[in-house]
């Protein structure tokens, strides 16, 4: 129970707190390889909660929720610095300027 507390709490807070730093955090997550091991958990728990909805026997973990948020958070914060250094990238090459 309280593994369970501690994870949700530590997946929760960095999504919270990074309205302003989102790709500091972003970086954090990715250097501590925290994502493999989220995803290898969600990969062993699946088929257990499976087998628990068909027999109506559990509830979803309260965990859960705050992982995916945070997988989530990072994929987007990814993908959006990707774009930002492409579009940077074109910008720089024909030397306009895009007030930033």
């Amino acid at each position: 129970m309280i593994e369970g507390f501690w994870v949700s709490l530590t997946c929760v807070l960095p999504p919270l707190s990074t309205q302003e730093l989102k790709l500091p955090c972003a970086r954090v997550v990715e250097s501590s390889c925290v994502l493999d091991v989220l995803i290898k958990l969600l990969e062993v728990v699946q088929p257990c909660l499976q087998a628990a909805k068909e027999h109506k026997e559990v509830q979803t973990p309260k965990w859960i929720t705050p992982v995916l948020l945070l997988i989530d958070f990072y994929e987007k914060t990814a993908v959006s610095s990707k774009r930002r250094a492409q579009m940077n990238k074109v910008r720089g090459s024909w030397g306009g300027s895009w007030g930033s």
